[in-house]
């Protein structure tokens, strides 16, 4: 029988990595409401891959991952250049960083065990649930008072991407994963590699996909 917990793990996962995304849009004044499936989905494919990476995995497939799904997915459903969408991710998840040093120095002056992975499911809970309430008060906050950055938003969201964004994101994506074939080499895990090579498929996937969609977005806004 499945053990329930995997489930509990699997949806503060998900809603933290939404807590994630919702304060970077708060960050940088982005319409929460007007993307509201986008951060549906970047929630659901972040947490998956957060859990993935801190529960399955645990060893081989590093954060960055997390990261790096993050910015191809603000660059392609947002429409966002990839500098832009790399600032957006590594501010909010700096930010979110911060939140949880701030909890984990609470949680051990409590003397509780902070670490995910070998935490109790109550003090799972417990601290994800402190941890989501002030992710999305903070991202509330910043959307009540209007504080942020509107930079982003305002000047560079075109609907549409130059080609050479999509350039870039496929170097990075490829270079990122060349780089963690030499990682997964010294560790001789099978899976791992099939883990790896599925990933840079989708990602290489959903960016040509991209790619098509937005050169025929262009052709019918300028022909």
């Amino acid at each position: 029988m499945t053990d329930p917990n995997i489930y509990l793990r699997l949806l503060f996962c998900i809603t933290s990595f939404l807590g994630v995304i919702l304060l970077s849009f708060a960050i940088f004044k982005i319409p929460i409401l007007r993307y509201h499936k986008s951060i549906t989905i970047m929630g659901l494919a972040t947490g998956l891959m957060t859990y993935y990476l801190r529960y399955v995995d645990k060893l081989a497939m590093s954060p960055l991952f997390t990261i790096l799904i993050f910015i191809i997915l603000l660059m392609v459903l947002l429409k966002l250049p990839l500098f832009y969408s790399f600032i957006i991710a590594t501010t909010g998840l700096f930010t979110a960083s911060l939140v949880d040093t701030f909890i984990s120095a609470i949680s051990i002056n409590l003397g509780m065990n902070f670490n995910p992975i070998h935490n109790t499911i109550w003090e799972f809970i417990m601290l994800n649930m402190i941890y989501n309430l002030i992710m999305f008060s903070l991202s509330f906050f910043l959307v009540r008072k209007s504080i942020g950055f509107s930079f982003i938003s305002r000047k560079f969201n075109k609907g549409y991407l130059d080609k050479y964004n999509y350039y870039w994101a496929a170097i990075l994506v490829i270079g990122f994963f060349v780089m963690q074939l030499n990682v997964f080499a010294l560790i001789e895990a099978f899976y791992h590699f099939v883990a790896l090579i599925f990933l840079f498929f989708v990602l290489l996937g959903i960016l040509i996909y991209s790619y098509i969609q937005n050169k025929k977005h262009i052709r019918d806004r300028f022909s």
